[in-house]
């Protein structure tokens, strides 16, 4: 069965095109300076003949490099493959053109919602190499050219309809008056015909009204200079809470991208392993054997075999999870049953009840942008909430130090998940079939070796996913973020990239209901 076609549409934002529009449901759409691409960049600096192209697969959109030496950045972040999110801000090479892709509703695809060609203009403002005083100019050109050209055909009528209106009612103010001026030019014409004595009658109330008339203008001049200088001042003040509402708006909606640019790599993917060994001998526990199938072997009861000793396979429990980096000496923060997942685990609680202690055969943190994973040491847990603080040994460059708010949130105000939600399913589900392929031929034995090949391709990587406080708790946070396991111990931002709290929580029958830590109970955790 073929995949449900997906419409989208680019805008061009800088360069020769600026300005264009194009909308496509190509499977497969090409950009570049070459004559064959669907969306060609002839001349422009940096462009190469076939520099990225778009393509769909499993209804996703994926946004592919297809020049060795040519530059793709994706929100001011540079990246050779990506899965296209809505409001995207594409870059074709270093200094190349801009482009603004979208995904249209249904009802928009024909048209451009008026928000959007607002926002679109903006930035063509914001990216036009002119100056100052000619911006307004190149932002009314291009407002005019996507009203007449993107708009829907209602939206256009009803302005034209709406400008003859205005049109008709400035004609026929401007008949009357003349009407009126003819009428008076004929009045005067009579009175000239009286007599003399009439006249010099006359010429005196003429004087009399002309006096009067010019205290009338001068009045009246008076009154307009007053009413335009409270105009001026009441109009300057209505734009400028009109700018401060729209840029509160837009800083609600288009935090996300700078955030997830600036943070990510402060965000950690834990990958952890552990087994038990006998409290007494300090030997492992391991599997009794094998059958031919590689099936464990069990007892008449159905129960898996299990000995202590030192040769065999070490019975062990493997799992993912997310932490964030609190402080530049190598603090982790994250959830407590992530630091100890055998605490929560019923079937683990009876081996230890038996004589057995948990021992970790790896425990590391993955950081993107890092070649090699860092081992991770506990430092101490919570006793208020579930969180804990680990430790690691931090190079020279070291990732980004995220900062926890000093604030209480409020409830309703917009917030940004990062974590590794469902770990390796989510972040090899971003990835192309080729690239998959690369690391299965590695042969990696282990879970963990998994996580230093996706490392070494730099494929680590957290999915951020947006939504709103429902509720601020005592100790809890209520919000409706997207996650699942594996996202445990990620970071929640406020709109200003402060750490809030860290996710311990989700409900998967109702995605309304997820839960983390608040920032009060993380910062005792953290050193003086």
């Amino acid at each position: 069965m073929q995949d449900r076609r997906v419409h989208f549409r680019l805008t061009v934002l800088s360069g020769g095109r600026r300005g264009q529009t194009t909308t496509s449901d190509h499977s497969r759409f090409r950009l570049g300076a070459a004559h064959d691409c669907d969306l060609r960049f002839e001349g422009e600096r940096g462009v190469k003949a076939h520099h990225v192209e778009i393509v769909q697969e499993n209804s996703r959109l994926y946004l592919r490099k297809t020049s060795e030496d040519g530059h793709l950045l994706v929100n001011h972040r540079e990246v050779s493959e990506i899965i296209l999110q809505d409001g995207d801000l594409i870059g074709l090479g270093l200094s190349g053109p801009q482009i603004r892709f979208r995904l249209p509703r249904r009802r928009h695809r024909r048209h451009k919602p008026i928000l959007h060609i607002c926002r679109d203009c903006v930035d063509i403002v914001k990216l036009a190499d002119v100056p100052a005083h000619r911006k307004i100019s190149v932002f009314v050109r291009h407002v005019w050219h996507d009203m007449v050209h993107q708009t829907t055909r209602l939206f256009r009528w009803s302005t034209l309809v709406l400008l003859l209106t205005v049109g008709s009612v400035a004609g026929g103010y401007v008949w009357w008056n003349n009407q009126q001026f003819r009428h008076y030019e004929n009045s005067l014409a009579r009175l000239a015909e009286q007599s003399e004595k009439e006249r010099r009658t006359l010429k005196a109330e003429l004087e009399k009204l002309e006096e009067t008339s010019r205290q009338v203008a001068a009045e009246g001049e008076r009154r307009l200079q007053r009413m335009k200088e409270s105009m001026d001042e009441t109009g300057g003040q209505e734009l400028r809470r009109l700018a401060k509402e729209l840029e509160k708006l837009r800083g609600e909606f288009d935090f996300a991208p700078s955030l997830v640019a600036r943070y990510s790599s402060g965000v950690c993917f834990i990958v952890g392993q552990y087994g038990f060994a006998e409290k007494t001998s300090g030997r492992m526990l391991r599997f009794a054997g094998f059958d031919p199938q590689g099936v464990p072997l069990r007892d008449p009861s159905g129960q898996v075999r299990l000995e202590v000793g030192d040769g065999g396979v070490p019975l062990s429990r493997f799992y993912t999870g997310s932490g964030f980096l609190a402080t530049r000496t190598g603090h982790i923060l994250t959830n407590r049953h992530v630091a100890e997942p055998w605490t929560n685990d019923e079937a683990d609680q009876e081996i230890i009840r038996t004589g057995f202690d948990p021992v970790w055969l790896v425990f590391q943190a993955y950081f993107p942008g890092h070649r090699a994973g860092y081992p991770l040491q506990v430092v101490k847990h919570s006793k208020a909430a579930d969180v804990s603080l680990l430790k690691t040994e931090l190079g020279k460059s070291h990732p980004s130090v995220l900062s926890i708010s000093p604030t209480k949130p409020r409830s309703g105000e917009p917030i940004l998940l990062l974590g590794y939600p469902a770990g390796y399913e989510a972040m090899l589900a971003r990835y192309s079939k080729q690239t998959i392929e690369s690391i299965v031929s590695e042969r990696p034995s282990s879970l963990d070796q998994l996580a230093q090949a996706m490392a070494r391709r730099n494929l680590i990587r957290p999915i951020a996913t947006q939504g709103h406080l429902g509720d601020v708790l005592p100790h809890r946070l209520v919000y409706d973020a997207q996650t699942t396991h594996g996202g445990s111990g990620g970071p929640i931002f406020n709109s200003r990239g402060e750490v809030i709290g860290v996710n311990f929580a989700a409900l998967p029958a109702f995605g309304g209901s997820n839960f983390g830590v608040p920032a009060e109970l993380i910062l005792p955790l953290l050193p003086r």
